[in-house]
């Protein structure tokens, strides 16, 4: 399964604390806490950005994005292993030229282009499948499906500069 990254959140403010508090009761995974008492600084899956946007809401307290560049390294990563395992040529060179693709985009997100680094995450799945079972054509199809995804994930984030 491919992780859709992580997300590094700062709140500040005296709630901060009940916030953390909050996203653990509701199970979601917090890592590298750093709690001080005006301040809660950590990581946690952008899966559970609706679920902390949802509880920073209740305790009327906003949320700061420190840094998401983990969709472009983990999918980049699963690139270039799906690459070594492949033995067709030309499909090895399409996901050769996918991994370069992937791995120059750029790696900050934006909630516009979701959408397409959800599909991303879902086409590769789905393209790894396609490996397992060597099949060619549909590995050179996926291929260049996330070729497009990834081009207008990037057309999309150059747009809004």
């Amino acid at each position: 399964e491919i992780m859709s990254g992580s997300v590094k959140i700062k709140i500040e403010g005296l709630n901060s604390g009940k916030i953390v508090n909050a996203l653990i009761e509701e199970n979601v995974l917090i890592k590298n806490l750093k709690l001080k008492e005006k301040s809660a600084v950590f990581t946690l899956g952008k899966d559970n950005e609706i679920k902390l946007q949802q509880i920073c809401k209740r305790y009327r307290k906003k949320h700061v994005v420190l840094s998401e560049n983990n969709f472009i390294k983990g999918i980049s990563a699963q690139i270039k292993y799906i690459e070594s395992i492949v033995t067709d040529k030309y499909a090895k060179s399409k996901l050769e030229s996918l991994y370069y693709l992937v791995h120059s985009s750029p790696s900050k997100s934006s909630d516009s282009v979701r959408f397409y680094e959800n599909e991303i995450m879902r086409s590769i799945s789905v393209l790894d499948e396609s490996v397992a079972n060597n099949n060619i054509s549909d590995i050179i199809r996926i291929s260049k499906e996330i070729e497009k995804l990834v081009n207008k994930r990037n057309f999309e984030l150059k747009m809004m500069r």
